[in-house]
């Protein structure tokens, strides 16, 4: 479980330092502007105004991760697992990985899934059953 925190930990570590870059990046057109005396775009050319727009399409564009990417996500590796069962050649360690790996991304795509309210007393749970089993 203590994985399953760590991997929602990760994941919106990534998206906020995503949105951090696109905005910083978005802030750069504005302090050329700036720094080249132009109080905005309405005071460019034709040809001027055209770059503007086709590199602010491009610094907005959304690279953000969403929840239904990572609900897809999570589901394809669910279905890898299962597929994986199929082998009747699997180790035992193997075998317990893939129940664990299985777990993690089932409780994941619950998780992403539920309604706000019962995603806080799932996370709330989860916390629980981590002090309870490793202490802290």
């Amino acid at each position: 479980m203590i994985g399953f925190l760590s991997v929602l930990l990760v994941i919106k570590n990534m998206t906020l330092s995503i949105e951090r870059i696109s905005n910083d990046i978005h802030s750069l057109l504005s302090k050329l502007l700036q720094k080249r005396g132009i109080p905005n775009t309405e005071s460019l050319s034709k040809e001027e105004k055209e770059w503007f727009t086709e590199k602010e399409r491009i610094l907005s564009a959304n690279d953000e991760i969403t929840v239904e990417d990572l609900k897809k996500f999570c589901q394809a590796q669910i279905s890898l697992i299962e597929e994986q069962w199929k082998n009747l050649d699997n180790t035992t360690a193997k075998n317990e990985r893939l129940i664990t790996f299985h777990t993690v991304y089932s409780v994941m795509l619950k998780a992403l899934s539920a309604p706000k309210v019962e995603r806080e007393l799932l996370e709330k749970h989860l916390e629980q059953l981590i002090q309870e089993t490793y202490g802290s």
